[in-house]
């Protein structure tokens, strides 16, 4: 997993501000299983800004969700 989160990084660092938020998905998610909860729910909320401006609902809910999951963790 650490070796997936250097991937993502570099991918992130790569689109150079203008990542995806797919991406920042993905970084959540392995972030969570790595149990860097703050980092995850961080990375969540960057991903769902990015849905809420592209409406894309799928990923508001799925980020919505991590979030209030994650957050009873903390």
């Amino acid at each position: 997993m650490k070796k997936a989160l250097n991937w993502i990084n570099r991918a992130i660092d790569l689109k150079q501000g203008e990542s995806p938020y797919w991406y920042y998905r993905v970084k959540s998610q392995i972030q969570a299983k790595l149990g860097d909860i703050k980092g995850a729910i961080d990375s969540a909320e960057k991903s769902l800004d990015g849905a809420q401006k592209e409406g894309n609902k799928d990923y508001i809910r799925l980020n919505t969700e991590s979030i209030k999951e994650w957050k009873k963790i903390l």
